[in-house]
Formats: C-alpha cells, structure tokens, sequence
C-alpha cells in the first residue's frame, strides 16, 4: 500500500509501497475475532504464558560453520563479497578466518551470545561487533546475520553449519535462486536477480525461462555444472570457477559468492561481486506455510545518493495472508526505525511468495519451510535481497504472536460463547 513516510528497508522519506504492521487476531477457524469482553474461561489455563516456538541455548552455536556474505555500501572502503569458515565453543566464543573479492585474509574472534527465541547477538569492546545482530533458525543448522563492516559498509552474512555427507545427487530437484549485486565493478549496476534451474542427479543444471533483474527480464541462463563435495562444498565446472557455496545441512538451500578476485582478467570480473542464494523447490505449499512470526535480515546495494545498507525487523503473518511489522522491531544501519501500513501477502503452489502493492517483491520458501529468500526494490532507491526465518505456530496460538497465552484464551472464549 502506499504510504507517505518512509520506506520499509531504508526509512528513507519518500513515497513508498511497503508492507507494515497489521494485527489481525483469528479464531480458531481462521475467520477474524474480536476480544472478548469477559473471560469466563480464565480456568481452562493454567500458566500464563507457554511458549509455541523452538527453544535454542548456546550449545546450539557449537561446531564448525561455514560463512558467506556480501557488503555494500558506495561511500564504503570496501564492497565485495566475503567467504570462510567459524569455530565456536558452548560460551559463544568464535574464531572465523575469511576470504575477501580482493583476495585478502583476515581473522577475527568474538563471542555470541543466543535467547531461547534464537536471536544471536555479539558482545565485547567493538563497536562493529555489537551492530551484530541475527537469528538462527528451526533446524539449528543456519544463522542469519547482519552488522556493520570494518571498512564502512553494510553486512549480511549466512552461517551454515558443517553436518552431514553429500553428494552431487542431492542437487537433484528444482531450485529457485536470488542474488544481490554488492556495486563494486567499476561502471557495474547494483542490482537484484532471480531465476530457477533444474538439476539432474549429476549436477547438470537447465533454465527454461530468463532470469528476472531489477532493470527487467534477462535472458535465459546458460546450462550450469554443478559439483558437490563430500563435505558440502559446491563448486562450478567450467562457466565460472570463482563460483564458491555450500549446500545446508538440511540439503534445500545453497549460500554461493560469485565473480573473479580482483586483477584477475577473468571474464567473470564484468559480473561484479555476487551473494546467491538457491532454494530447493519443495513438492506443494500452502497459505499456512507463511502463518507465524517471521525474523527478517535483509541488505540493500545502490549507486550514488541511493539508501545502503543492512535492516531487519520481526513480521507476524496469519491464516488470512495478513501480515506486517512487530511495532518497535524495525531498525536499519542508519539507526531509522519505520512504521507502516499492512499487507496482504500470498504463495503459489511452488513456494513463489509475493506482497501486495509491492510489485518487485519476488521470495521462495524452502523444502523445510522455515526460511524465505526475496528480492525487492527499495524505496530509498537501492536493490535490496532479504531473508526470512520462520517459527513454528502452535494450534493454540490463535493470533500467531509467537506463544499462547491470555490473548489466545480470549480469542478462543469469544468463539465459543458466540
């Protein structure tokens, strides 16, 4: 819907279409309630408040992660992609080593810490570390963040933790990717992407319809080549071998960084620097995919004047496709905070999301369905590509606030006194 304030990623004020905050309480068929005027059935509940979402501790953050990320940012010393791996103990102490699109190394360390909602946050005497800010999600096998980056830019990172065995044959399926340009090529567009391809169970990739940009439709992808490793690793033969990713432990989502380190006269340079992320196609959704609380990182890139920058707020969908913003949980890497009007927002059978009023929205939940990818347009003039990660809704939790409690019972006692 249109709203004259600010825009939903950047606060940037100018006239935006943007998704806000609506609280539409249901009961338990789904169709709207009131609160009731008196609770009778106070009885019917014993605690005051039970929680309906997955409870995490700090021994979730144990292990070997690794991590991909891109920054942005024009007035930024750096733009480029990021890619290493984490080590971290059962006090949230880390240890990460990373590679830049420059080709340079570095190190740093730090400790996280982890609420029993999953939120990850950093602590210590950086003032970079306590912009940190993510969330982890269902399965306990990724984390999403965002914060700011040492060379004046803004930050989005996906941590996946190193599980399992794979193999090239688990790339069979459908996968929808999104992808966000970091503007750091010398005449290159910030931009978002997103398309689909279907692999075979050796890796071989075709794309039946072009790629989508923000500037309009492309053209349809070369066939991919995809390799995986034993541990995960996926690697690209031949188009592109600067391609680097890994597949999640749960084998439906595919974190990659893409384009040449720069002074290599490889061709890929003209591509820029790239985060892609790939959903695995699952076999049907559902409007009730989208009901709960929704934890939302997202990264903007832009030219010269454009909004830059990280954000990430807390979005409540329900049985009606209704959905907006926690009030207060809006907060992007220029210290704005946002208030809005609703949305309705909408699945296909293929796990395609789209927002109403928002045209340029595009995202796709995984084959778990606790996580999103989208790429949109930005009202402060950037290309921005966010992610999603859901909990889970408990039957009782009749106005999807993320636990069932008093309000629940109210919703629940109006029912069925009418």
């Amino acid at each position: 819907m249109w709203c004259g304030s600010r825009s939903l990623i950047s606060g940037t004020p100018r006239h935006s279409r943007i998704m806000g905050h609506v609280r539409v309480d249901r009961r338990p068929d789904g169709s709207p309630a009131r609160l009731a005027a008196g609770l009778g059935l106070v009885i019917l509940v014993t605690s005051p408040t039970v929680a309906a979402t997955t409870s995490f501790t700090p021994a979730d953050l144990v292990g070997q992660w690794n991590l991909h990320g891109l920054v942005t940012g024009w007035a930024a010393g750096f733009q480029g992609w990021i890619q290493g791996t984490m080590t971290c103990d059962s006090q949230g102490r880390f240890e990460r080593q990373w590679t830049d699109s420059r080709g340079r190394t570095s190190q740093g360390s730090g400790t996280f810490q982890i609420d029993t909602d999953g939120i990850v946050t950093a602590v210590g005497s950086s003032v970079l570390l306590r912009t940190y800010h993510g969330v982890m999600n269902v399965r306990k096998d990724t984390v999403i963040l965002t914060g700011d980056d040492s060379g004046g830019g803004s930050l989005l990172v996906v941590y996946t933790k190193s599980a399992g065995t794979f193999a090239t044959s688990d790339l069979e399926g459908k996968w929808v990717w999104h992808a966000l340009i970091s503007g750091s090529e010398v005449g290159e567009a910030p931009r978002w992407w997103h398309g689909a391809v279907t692999f075979d169970a050796n890796g071989r990739g075709v794309s039946n319809t072009p790629f989508i940009t923000g500037a309009g439709p492309g053209e349809i992808p070369s066939p991919f080549h995809f390799r995986v490793g034993a541990d995960g690793i996926v690697t690209e033969l031949g188009d592109s071998p600067f391609m680097r990713g890994v597949m999640s432990a749960g084998k439906d989502m595919i974190v990659s960084v893409d384009g040449a380190v720069v002074g290599s006269t490889d061709e890929a340079d003209l591509w820029g620097d790239i985060l892609v992320v790939w959903q695995k196609q699952a076999p049907a959704y559902t409007l009730a995919d989208l009901v709960g609380t929704w934890y939302l990182h997202g990264l903007v890139s832009g030219h010269y004047g454009d909004f830059t920058g990280w954000y990430h707020f807390t979005w409540l969908g329900d049985k009606q496709g209704q959905g907006g913003l926690v009030n207060g949980s809006y907060l992007n890497s220029h210290g704005e905070t946002s208030q809005a009007a609703g949305g309705q927002i909408s699945i296909t059978g293929e796990g395609i999301v789209r927002m109403s009023n928002l045209p340029s929205f595009h995202g796709m939940v995984n084959v778990g369905k606790d996580l999103w990818v989208s790429t949109m347009n930005d009202g402060g003039g950037g290309d921005g590509l966010s992610i999603a990660v859901g909990r889970p809704v408990d039957e009782f939790d009749f106005n999807a606030d993320g636990r069932v409690d008093f309000l629940d019972l109210a919703i629940f006692a109006e029912h069925w006194m009418n």
